[in-house]
């Protein structure tokens, strides 16, 4: 099944002259005649001293209680309108504000004469600029037009596709998209990317254009152009007639570069959104990386707004609505990481620097939605301060990380290193005995005293008072199963017996794993914490019975396919996790074991537990009860900036962030509350989810998310609680053990002769 989920510019020159005062870097164009309050000064200014003009974010107040924002436009008279789902009315609305979101005030809908739309399955809907809105939903095999004009009153259109019969029936009444162009047209496309113009006045669709061949994700209009995206292109077709206009390679390009632009990132939100000037032929864009502006034929984007200095650069956050109001100021709807609505306005700012004058590095070995979070964040507070986010593994340049890390430290080393250091998978006890890293036990302690923070995490970073590193989140490895599965989880070598018993017995499918590599790395994860002697170096011992366990487990059970399944448990940017959690009750496994990483993934285990009786612990919990720390944050103790950098430390560190869903829970208290507040209401009568899942023996599973109960949540937070000492993170620790592990298990050398290699390897790195 496929998937889903204003004022004219005076001239395309004042727009190009705003743009060469922007974030650009461009150079200024000859001086307009074009007279107007943003060109006339802009040009005043002498060529080459630059380093003033720049578009401010503010976020506008929005109504309180929203659930699901569908559609947001600047009407003709000013008000801004949404169309929304408030949950605490559990209704449909319209809300209007005349004061930039001060006061919201709701349309008086005729409830009655929408009954029929609203007690379907929503689609999607959007705004024209007098007002009225266009609502599209299912009910009973019936598509529905709903027209919400601007004094309340509602006319129903049943719609009816004209060339359904030659495309998918299932799919054709879908539809998963709408927007009005600038002559008020309504354009629609459906699941098998046909695209319609609605005649609001009777329901009539005409047909636009094909595009089933190729897959349209998402589309948006600039003016009365429809800008389609597919995998490959973005197509572009007059909005009136369906004709096709010259491709922009530009926009292609675009898509080239960075794929996840033509995808759904939710069921609201995309990752890039259009908009145009009224009548004119300027097409903006806003994605990631900023708030653009093309001219169709350009051989180039001009940037108007970078990204990285806003919430746009925010890779948790997709976007649902554009408006140009002015040459001066935008607007954009967005959604952010759980769903909850946001309406930005960008301003231009004459006096502000272009570029802030202060420069925060911020450095860490691999990208991560949370980090750029963070960093979003921190810039929306802090306009004059520019965070330099530095990646050290880019994915694209053949860099090892043990290079990258030889890199970082000679700039460091030459005192040009960063501010900041997110510390995961880097040498952070080299760093320590070298005196790098600065105290942040008072940034620590004012979060502590404010927010709260898990204690035993604090504890294990706290040595006499002083901490150089603190995780911003963390998790745990669980083991889950029947009671004998779980009890033999709490230590490796009761756990290598478990498998090598039942296998001796005559059963199979015992511990679910893809590879030589992901066994080792479930096993790394839950007892690396127990390696390291008071010295910093590796313990033999240790090691060696990680890896005779890892190998007693392999040989009794054997995999198919070295297939990787999972991603790594945590080091990498946007962590899975790495626990199998459907496996016991699919009966492909006797128990399940790996990191949990999220409450989402919590839902889950705690639903198997409801309904299939599956019971969890902490993994490894009478050897090591280790957790695994994510988004380590340290300070260089060179860094000039310190005020700043414990500031930005405070954004990562604190409840706003850390309420972030995934990749790990928050170490912060409160926000860790607000995550188990939302998982606790995630599923009502209105928002289910379940899975089913049937195996080539035919077997079938089949289970419906339950919120957890206060008893589950305290039992969950009752293992955060215990685990005691954070896994090994250093990247080449861990690289040089997994790459040696691997070659015992596969019989390429005994365990004693990996053992050997691993420690002649780590405590050669180590002396480095």
């Amino acid at each position: 099944m496929r998937e889903r989920g204003m004022t004219r510019l005076v001239s395309l020159l004042l727009c190009l002259v705003l743009m060469t005062a922007g974030l650009s870097g461009c150079k200024k164009t000859s001086p307009s005649t074009e007279e107007n309050n943003g060109a006339t000064e802009l040009l005043s200014q002498e060529e080459g001293t630059g380093g003033k003009g720049r578009f401010l974010e503010t976020e506008l107040p929005l109504p309180e209680n929203i659930r699901e924002l569908y559609a947001m436009s600047l009407l003709e008279d000013g008000r801004i309108a949404l169309f929304l789902w408030n949950d605490k009315e559990r209704a449909y609305q319209v809300q209007e504000t005349e004061d930039e979101g001060k006061s919201w005030k709701v349309r008086n809908i005729d409830l009655e004469a929408a009954k029929e739309l609203f007690v379907g399955y929503l689609n999607t809907a959007a705004i024209r600029p007098d007002g009225t809105v266009g609502v599209l939903s299912q009910n009973d095999g019936r598509l529905l037009l709903g027209i919400i004009l601007p004094d309340g009153s509602v006319e129903l259109r049943e719609l009816s596709l004209p060339d359904v019969e030659s495309q998918e029936q299932e799919y054709a009444q879908n539809i998963i998209g709408s927007a009005f162009d600038a002559d008020g047209n309504l354009v629609i496309e459906n699941l098998n990317s046909h695209f319609y113009k609605v005649d609001l006045t009777n329901g009539n669709c005409e047909p636009l254009l094909d595009l089933e061949e190729k897959y349209i994700r998402h589309f948006g209009t600039a003016g009365n152009k429809v800008l389609a995206v597919s995998a490959e292109e973005v197509v572009l077709f007059d909005s009136t007639t369906g004709e096709l206009l010259e491709g922009e390679t530009v926009l292609n390009d675009m898509l080239a570069a960075d794929s996840s632009l033509s995808e759904i990132v939710s069921d609201s939100g995309k990752p890039l959104v259009f908009a145009g000037e009224t009548g004119g032929e300027v097409i903006f864009y806003a994605n990631h990386q900023g708030l653009f502006c093309h001219t169709p034929g350009g051989s180039v984007s001009e940037q108007l707004i970078n990204g990285s200095l806003t919430s746009m650069g925010d890779t948790t956050v997709s976007f649902l609505d554009l408006v140009m109001v002015d040459e001066e100021h935008f607007l954009l709807a967005a959604v952010g990481s759980f769903g909850e609505a946001k309406l930005l306005k960008y301003s231009y700012d004459k006096n502000a620097p272009s570029v802030p004058e202060t420069e925060l590095k911020v450095y860490a070995l691999e990208d991560s939605a949370f980090l750029r979070q963070a960093v979003s964040a921190y810039q929306k507070g802090h306009q004059d301060v520019y965070v330099n986010l530095q990646i050290g593994l880019s994915g694209d340049d053949g860099m090892t990380a043990e290079d990258a890390i030889r890199a970082l430290n000679t700039d460091i080393l030459a005192g040009s290193g960063p501010d900041v250091l997110i510390l995961d998978g880097l040498p952070v006890e080299k760093y320590i005995e070298k005196g790098m890293l600065a105290d942040i036990s008072p940034v620590i302690e004012e979060i502590a005293d404010k927010d709260g923070v898990f204690e035993n995490v604090r504890q294990a970073y706290d040595s006499d008072g002083v901490i150089y590193q603190f995780p911003a989140r963390f998790y745990v490895s669980l083991v889950n199963g029947e009671e004998e599965a779980v009890e033999a989880g709490g230590s490796l070598k009761k756990l290598a017996n478990f498998v090598t018993e039942k296998k001796a017995a005559g059963e199979s499918k015992i511990f679910p794993m893809r590879s030589a590599e992901n066994l080792l790395e479930k096993l790394y994860f839950a007892d690396s914490a127990a390696w390291t002697e008071s010295d910093g170096k590796l313990s033999e011992e240790a090691v060696t019975e990680y890896l005779s366990c890892a190998k007693q487990i392999y040989d009794a059970e054997p995999v198919e396919s070295e297939d990787v399944y999972y991603s790594n448990g945590g080091v990498a940017s946007d962590t899975i996790g790495t626990l199998d959690a459907m496996g016991v009750a699919l009966k492909t496994s006797k128990l399940n074991y790996g990191t949990i990483v999220s409450m989402t993934e919590f839902t889950m285990v705690y639903s198997m537990k409801s309904q299939y009786g599956i019971e969890y612990e902490l993994a490894d919990r009478e050897t090591a009860k280790s957790f695994v720390p994510c988004q380590l944050a340290g300070i260089s103790s060179q860094t000039a900036k310190s005020a700043e950098a414990e500031e930005f430390l405070r954004v990562l560190l604190g409840a706003e962030c850390g309420a972030y869903s995934f990749s790990g829970f928050p170490v912060n208290r409160t926000a860790y509350e607000k995550v188990v507040e939302d998982a606790a209401e995630r599923y009502d009568e209105y928002s289910k989810g379940g899975v089913a899942v049937s195996t080539d023996e035919g077997d079938f599973f089949e289970m419906m998310f339950e919120n957890p109960t206060p008893e589950e949540f305290d039992k969950i937070t009752g293992i955060l609680e215990s685990a005691k000492k954070p896994a090994c993170m250093d990247r080449v620790i861990k690289e040089i053990v997994l790459e040696q592990g691997e070659k015992a298990l596969k019989g390429e050398m005994t365990v004693e002769e990996a053992v050997s290699e691993i420690m002649k390897k780590c405590n050669l790195y180590l002396s480095e």
